[in-house]
C-alpha cells in the first residue's frame, strides 16, 4: 500500500448494522471532511466491466454487475467461500487503495480524509490510518436493524457476521468509539465531538 500523502487520514469502521453509514452520513455534512466509501469504490471497479474477465476466473461465474442481483450473488460466493474470498480480496482491495489515493490527491490537504469499511482490521489496513474510529451499537438494535431495514434472513446474519471481527474486538482496538443505540437526531452531538477530536488530531 503506498502511504506518501502526508494527510490526515483516518478509518472508519464497524461490524454489520451497528450504523457505520449513519455515522459517515453525519461526518460529510462537515465542509472539511472527505469522506470515502471503500463499498462505492468498489461498485464502480466492478460495473466498470474492465475486470470482468478477472472476476470470472476468480468466482467460476459471469456477472452483470449493472443489474442489483448480481452484487447479491458475488456477495453470497463470497461469504460462503473462504477461498474464493480471499483471492477477491486480493484482486480487489489494491485497486480500491489506488482509486482512493487519486480521490487524495483532489483535496487540499488541510481536509480531513474519512476512510468508511467494515473490514480494516481484517484485511490488515488500520496501520495506513492515523485513527481508528469504531462504530458499535446494542445487540438488540443491531439484529433489528438487519431484519427490518435490510430483510435479511437469521443464515445471512451469521454468514456476515462470522466473516467479522466482533464489534467488541473492534471497539477494544479502535481510538475512538460511536454507540449509535439511538436516533440519527440524537448522533449529532458525538458526532461534533467526533469532528473536534479529528481536527485536533
Amino acid at each position: 500500500m503506498d502511504s506518501r500523502h502526508n494527510v490526515k487520514i483516518f478509518g472508519l469502521t464497524g461490524g454489520i448494522g451497528t450504523g457505520k453509514s449513519k455515522v459517515a452520513y453525519l461526518l460529510s455534512k462537515f465542509p472539511d471532511v472527505m469522506l470515502v466509501d471503500s463499498d462505492a469504490i468498489a461498485k464502480d471497479i466492478l460495473t466498470s466491466g474492465i475486470h470482468s474477465q478477472t472476476i470470472k476466473m476468480i468466482t467460476k461465474q459471469d456477472f452483470d454487475f449493472s443489474k442489483p442481483e448480481s452484487k447479491a450473488r458475488l456477495a453470497q460466493i463470497l461469504f460462503s467461500d473462504r477461498d474464493i474470498k480471499q483471492e477477491f480480496q486480493k484482486f480487489i482491495h489494491p485497486l480500491v487503495w489506488q482509486e482512493t489515493l487519486k480521490l487524495y490527491d483532489q483535496k487540499p490537504s488541510d481536509h480531513i480524509f474519512v476512510f468508511e469499511s467494515a473490514i480494516l482490521y481484517e484485511i490488515g489496513w488500520s496501520n495506513l490510518f492515523n485513527r481508528i474510529i469504531a462504530v458499535t451499537c446494542s445487540d438488540k438494535e443491531q439484529y433489528r436493524r438487519l431484519h427490518e431495514d435490510r430483510h435479511m434472513t437469521d443464515e445471512e446474519i451469521e454468514l456476515r457476521m462470522n466473516a467479522q471481527l466482533s464489534k467488541e474486538e473492534k471497539v477494544k482496538r479502535a481510538d475512538y468509539v460511536i454507540d449509535t443505540t439511538c436516533s440519527l437526531g440524537a448522533l449529532t452531538f458525538p458526532i461534533a465531538l467526533l469532528y473536534e477530536y479529528l481536527k485536533s488530531r
